[in-house]
C-alpha cells in the first residue's frame, strides 16, 4: 500500500468507523486508539468552544448532542477550532422545543470568532474632533458581528459568564439583534441601540445622518447620528477608512 493509499484508507477509518478499513491498516487495537483519539479531539473542541451552552444543557446532554454531531459531520478546516462552525444548527435540530439552546450556541460561536478576528485600529472617542465628518467613511472593525436570537439567550448566557443563576428561558415576542464585538482581548455582546443597525458594511458618515434626517428630522437625526458614534468610539466598535 503506497502512502496516499494508507492516508485515504485512514482517513475513511477515522470518518466511518468501518472495520474493513481497520484491516486495512493493520487490525488490532491500533485503529481503534486512532479512532478514540480522533473523536475525543473533536468532543474536546465542542466543549471548549461553547462552555457555557455545555453548562446549560448539563454535561450528559451536551455529550450526548455533540457525539451525534461528530457522526455527522467531518472537520474541514486545517485547525480544530473551527470545528464548532456547525454545532448551533445541529442543537437547533435535537432542541426544537428549546430554541434558547440554538440561540445560545449562535451567541457564543460569534465570541469565539470575535475573539480571534483580526486586529485593527479602532476609533476612539480622543479621535472624533480631528476627523473631516462630511468626508469620514465608517465600518465596523474586524471582530464586529450581528446575531439574531428568539429567546433570552443574551440575559442566560451573560449570568452563565458571571457564574451567576441564570434565568428561565422564555421566548421573546420579536427576535432580537446581538451585537458581539471584541473590545481589546475581550469579547463583548449586548443588543443592538439605535443606529446601530447600520454598522454592519462601511459607510459615510454623512449619509448616515442623511439617511437618519430624513427618517427622524433633522434635531432628532443629527442627534442620534452623534450619540451612535460616540457608543461606537467608546466601545471600540468602529474604524476609520482610509
Amino acid at each position: 500500500m503506497s502512502l496516499a493509499q494508507l492516508q485515504q484508507t485512514m482517513i475513511g477509518w477515522l470518518r466511518s468507523g468501518d472495520p474493513a478499513l481497520a484491516q486495512g491498516l493493520g487490525g488490532g487495537a491500533g485503529p481503534a486508539v486512532y479512532l478514540n483519539n480522533h473523536r475525543a479531539a473533536l468532543m474536546a473542541a465542542l466543549e471548549n468552544a461553547y462552555a457555557q451552552t455545555r453548562a446549560w444543557l448539563g454535561d450528559a446532554t451536551f455529550a450526548a448532542a455533540a457525539a451525534r454531531h461528530i457522526e455527522a459531520h467531518e472537520p474541514v478546516s486545517w485547525t480544530l477550532d473551527a470545528y464548532g462552525a456547525g454545532f448551533a444548527e445541529t442543537l437547533a435540530e435535537l432542541f426544537a422545543d428549546d430554541p434558547e439552546v440554538a440561540d445560545l450556541a449562535r451567541l457564543e460561536w460569534a465570541l469565539e470568532q470575535a475573539f480571534v478576528a483580526a486586529d485593527a485600529a479602532p476609533l476612539r472617542l480622543a479621535d472624533l474632533a480631528a476627523i473631516d465628518w462630511d468626508q469620514a467613511r465608517l465600518a465596523p472593525v474586524p471582530s464586529c458581528r450581528h446575531v439574531t436570537v428568539t429567546t433570552n439567550a443574551a440575559e442566560i448566557l451573560a449570568a452563565l459568564i458571571d457564574e451567576g443563576e441564570p434565568p428561565t428561558a422564555r421566548a421573546l415576542t420579536e427576535p432580537q439583534a446581538v451585537l458581539v464585538w471584541r473590545l481589546g482581548y475581550v469579547p463583548r455582546f449586548r443588543p443592538l441601540q439605535a443606529g446601530d443597525e447600520f454598522l454592519q458594511g462601511e459607510l459615510r458618515f454623512a449619509e448616515l445622518c442623511a439617511r437618519l434626517v430624513n427618517q427622524m428630522g433633522e434635531e432628532e437625526g443629527i442627534a442620534l447620528a452623534g450619540a451612535a458614534l460616540a457608543r461606537w468610539a467608546g466601545e471600540e466598535l468602529c474604524l476609520l477608512c482610509d
